[in-house]
């Protein structure tokens, strides 16, 4: 069976999104977050709905019409989610934190609350085809405690350092339950959250910044009413909320943007018809100078989308450089600039070929050499073919890697010549 939450989820994204999409979107997610549709619930469920769902439906609503649907969806699957425990209780079902309930039958298994004795909170969620509790390993400490604190970042799932600390926790479950030590991977795993938790504080610190901007322009265009005042309202009323709760809106944070130039501009353009033509030549440049800076900030969007991307090829990086220089002397991008986002998807799609390419070939000379693989290896080669599957992985990681695969070989090469 699998739980309430999941089966409302299911139903509902199914009546907005095509069922093949939907549960190709839901499945794709929810293994990335090791949960499974037996177990799943509301709690669990509601990152994956901000986040892949939430781009899925953008696809094929507007944004507003798709926040809303997730919105709608969350209620009801919690609502869902209460109602079987609802009817569970009164069925005489034990109670989910009872030290001693036998964890048995369906009530047990699909609708215990996370956090309330349920195995599902600062553990590894029980696959699918575990059906007994004497065949699974004893859950490791750390391994829970990284899950838990990785589960506030599953909105942030494109960033590189969450993708490796996915991977690097599903290796570190696969090498616990074939018993052997986690000690050094847990450090690993510890140093890259600790990376996630810093990136996370300078980009509050950087949104703040950004919202602090829009709000003192939001007060010099409130005066000209009408629709998209009311809607740049509305979208700051919600940055300042995911603010407070130490969310990024980077979504919002845009369309908050071209709303302020798009009333800056109906502003200027309103002044400026009160006053003779002369003053045609003013009006002009205060227009340009909101194209100009509406121009810069498309790039800076690319450049911090397309991070990987550019520290794999360098010269897309000046491509993008050269391009703010045009812009910052006074020269329109046009449809230059929408062309980067297609440029840059197919050197993407061929970069991540590249890699792929170049992993095999390394791994197939350890292959050759005999008593070259070590675990520390093995362990680094999952990790990277793992972040291959969601995008490109950090440069830094390739070297790291390619660097201890190289002093692997040499120490083979002698130890074969020795003997």
């Amino acid at each position: 069976m699998t739980s309430p939450a999941y089966a409302a989820c299911t139903a509902a994204l199914e009546r907005l999104l095509s069922p093949r999409v939907a549960s190709r979107t839901l499945h794709a997610a929810m293994r990335a977050a090791d949960l499974s549709p037996q177990t799943a619930s509301a709690e669990q469920l509601e990152p994956i709905l901000k986040d892949q769902a939430f781009k899925q439906l953008q696809v094929a609503m507007p944004p507003d019409r798709a926040r809303d649907a997730v919105t709608e969806i969350l209620a009801s699957i919690k609502q869902a989610e209460a109602q079987a425990r609802g009817d569970a209780s009164a069925a005489g079902a034990p109670e989910a934190g009872e030290a001693d309930a036998p964890g048995t039958g369906p009530a047990a298994t699909t609708n215990a609350p996370s956090g309330a004795g349920s195995s599902v909170t600062g553990t590894t969620a029980p696959r699918p085809e575990a059906h007994e509790a004497e065949s699974e390993p004893e859950a490791h400490p750390d391994l829970g405690r990284l899950r838990a604190a990785l589960r506030p970042f599953n909105l942030y799932f494109q960033w590189p350092e969450v993708r490796r600390l996915r991977a690097q926790l599903g290796r570190l479950q696969e090498i616990h339950a074939e018993g052997e030590p986690v000690d050094e991977g847990v450090a690993e795993a510890d140093a890259t959250l600790a990376l996630i938790e810093q990136k996370l504080e300078d980009q509050l610190v950087l949104q703040a910044q950004a919202l602090a901007s829009l709000d003192e322009a939001f007060e010099q265009v409130r005066s000209l009413g009408g629709v998209k005042v009311r809607r740049l309202e509305s979208l700051l009323k919600r940055i300042h909320e995911a603010q407070a709760s130490r969310q990024l809106a980077d979504a919002e944070l845009e369309r908050g943007s071209n709303l302020v130039r798009d009333l800056r501009k109906m502003q200027a353009s309103s002044i400026y018809q009160e006053r003779s033509d002369e003053d045609g030549d003013q009006l002009r440049e205060q227009l340009a100078a909101l194209d100009q800076a509406a121009e810069l900030e498309a790039l800076d969007r690319l450049e911090r989308q397309w991070v990987l991307l550019l520290e794999h090829r360098d010269d897309l990086a000046q491509q993008l450089r050269e391009a703010r220089e045009q812009v910052t002397g006074g020269l329109t991008l046009g449809d230059d600039l929408g062309r980067f986002e297609e440029t840059f998807a197919s050197a993407r799609s061929e970069r991540l070929r590249e890699v792929e390419a170049e992993l095999d070939a390394t791994a197939a000379r350890l292959d050759e050499a005999e008593d070259a693989w070590t675990p520390q290896l093995r362990s680094e080669l999952d990790v990277l073919r793992t972040l291959l599957e969601d995008g490109l992985p950090p440069v830094a990681d390739l070297v790291r890697f390619q660097d201890r695969a190289h002093l692997a070989l040499q120490q083979a090469e002698r130890g074969g010549r020795q003997a």
